[in-house]
């Protein structure tokens, strides 16, 4: 499994400014089940258009590929699929952000997010009902 300090080059910066995670994906299911190795991470979050230079702040140019502020924001808007990557320029390490949208599933998952210790950091992570729904529909849309 990859090494806790880089998910939490990520999870950490979005508690420091109050901004609603949940891990899913493949380092979820790596919580819930089977080691594996993965690249990214995967987070659902809850961000309005007000935090987003917040957001920017947490992810300083000279650390992080961040994009500029007008795309995030218009990846805010869309009902579904809006996302964004955020990249730490030191190890390529990535971060895949999901923005909720209209999107009541990814609220649930927010909202009954489970935390976890995992090598001593505290981290939110996804219900596995949710985690196992996703995995399918990202299969699905692979066919």
């Amino acid at each position: 499994m990859q090494s806790i300090n880089l998910f939490s080059l990520f999870t950490e910066r979005l508690s420091k400014h109050k901004i609603e995670y949940a891990i899913t994906g493949s380092v979820a299911s790596i919580a819930y089940g089977e080691p594996r190795l993965t690249h990214d991470i995967d987070l659902v979050i809850i961000l309005k258009e007000s935090k987003v230079d917040e957001l920017i702040s947490a992810f300083p140019q000279d650390l992080f590929y961040c994009p500029p502020k007008e795309i995030i924001i218009k990846e805010i808007k869309r009902t579904s699929r809006g996302h964004i990557n955020l990249i730490h320029h030191e190890t390529g390490f990535k971060a895949d952000l999901y923005f909720i949208g209209a999107d009541d599933i990814q609220l649930w998952a927010i909202r009954n997010k489970k935390k976890i210790d995992l090598s001593g950091s505290e981290l939110f992570i996804a219900p596995p009902e949710y985690v196992i729904l996703k995995k399918m529909e990202y299969y699905k849309y692979l066919r």
